[in-house]
């Protein structure tokens, strides 16, 4: 089949989230299966990524696109002229901020451009905020790749806002992603979502039956990976903190859970890693001589394969939490809330420790550094299910059979 792919950012491992992992590996695994087409907005630190993608079989095509604050007044004093602008936009249009954020004339143009001179089978927009480049597209098959529903993390920032005045912005935005989510869904000839219970939500507020249920890929070998070698006391965090949810989820970690740990294990050590910590979490952070905030890490894999105990302790969100599968896929205990933990099929408080408040996150971790035994049972407990459920040969198959059964409809 011949498919464009439309990216709001560079999908690579090195982008610092979980959906730019889960994206490369996607694409990996496609390319060699059919003609693809990537077009993707690239920021200047993504430049010296995008060649790693040029050793797959496919064509890319890359959108300059400046990416957050730097030290430098000019540019930041463009940046604040440019996302005025974006707000002004959002609320003329009554859009999320996101959607003006990723709106850019050059991305329109060049959607419009391709899929003219093109007959692609498919064109797949990559997250809920690029439905918006679905009028440019011409002709094809459109699917709408929803790596969250956008509306129920945006009703948890609401619900989990402090401020009357954050919860005021907070519900409004919430407000803006469902109407903007509910009236895309249904212009699209497939809808691909990453959780059984997002799938049936749609079908369900939308009316639409081309809503499809897609899992997530993940690496995971043949064998449950050695835990004897694991180190005793070693907490690890992952994520990305230009993600509201991973900030909070950081903050809390380091603020009331390990704390409530390090009475129990004084020796214990957190590591946590992920590109832009806030200074909040530096400062922190510096209150314990135990907390290593790494930044960026080339090898995750090997802190994985190392340590006692990875803590996921989100609070809001959307998604599969593609952090875990890859926690769980390393063979590594976990422990985490139910936010975390939800729509991922073969895990569940049987096999990673599942809790909501500080207390009984922070009990868990202490059970599964006491408990070396119940901890490496329930790793692999977990390990199993996820390579039953999320291996990228099941991924691959089933996402063809969704590409096949929309390019075949009327």
């Amino acid at each position: 089949m011949k498919i464009l792919v439309v990216s709001p950012y560079l999908p690579h491992p090195a982008s610092g989230h979980g959906t730019g992992v889960f994206m490369y590996g996607l694409l990996r695994e496609l390319s060699p299966l059919h003609d693809l087409t990537l077009v993707s907005f690239l920021s200047k630190e993504e430049a010296p990524l995008a060649g790693d993608l040029k050793k797959l079989s496919m064509k890319i095509v890359t959108i300059p696109r400046g990416r957050g604050a730097r030290k430098n007044l000019l540019w930041n004093l463009y940046l604040i002229a440019i996302r005025s602008v974006q707000m002004l936009r959002s609320l003329v249009k009554w859009e999320p901020f996101y959607v003006s954020k990723y709106y850019h004339p050059r991305m329109a143009a060049t959607v419009a451009s391709l899929t003219s001179e093109n007959d692609f089978d498919i064109v797949q927009l990559e997250m809920t905020a690029m439905a918006q480049y679905l009028p440019y597209v011409k002709r094809s098959k459109s699917v709408l790749h929803e790596h969250d529903v956008a509306f129920r993390p945006a009703y948890r920032s609401f619900r989990h806002a402090g401020s009357a005045v954050t919860k005021l912005f907070a519900w409004i935005e919430w407000c803006r992603w469902s109407r903007f989510e509910l009236n895309a869904v249904p212009k699209f000839d497939r809808i691909l979502c990453v959780t059984e219970q997002d799938s049936l939500l749609l079908r369900r507020l939308t009316g639409s039956d081309r809503v499809s249920y897609f899992p997530r890929g993940v690496e995971v070998g043949q064998s449950f990976p050695q835990f004897e070698s694991r180190k005793k006391a070693t907490l690890l965090f992952v994520g990305t903190y230009s993600h509201t949810p991973n900030v909070d989820a950081a903050m809390w970690l380091v603020a009331e859970i390990f704390p409530k740990v390090l009475k129990q294990h004084p020796d214990a050590e957190l590591r946590l890693i992920g590109k832009y910590a806030p200074d909040a979490l530096l400062r922190a952070a510096e209150r314990f001589p135990q907390i290593k905030v790494l930044g960026f890490v080339d090898d995750i894999g090997a802190e994985l394969a190392s340590a006692s105990c990875f803590v996921a302790p989100l609070r809001f969100g959307g998604g599969v939490k593609i952090k875990l599968l890859h926690a769980v896929a390393a063979g590594i205990p976990v422990v985490t809330t139910r936010i975390g933990a939800e729509g991922i099929d073969g895990i569940d408080g049987q096999n990673v420790f599942i809790g909501d408040s500080a207390e009984s996150l922070a009990a868990h971790v202490v059970t599964a550094l006491g408990n070396r035994a119940l901890a490496a049972s329930r790793a692999r407990s977990a390990w199993e299910g996820i390579r039953r459920y999320y291996s990228w040969e099941g991924t691959v198959r089933r996402l063809e059979e969704i590409y096949h059964e929309t390019s075949s409809t009327s």
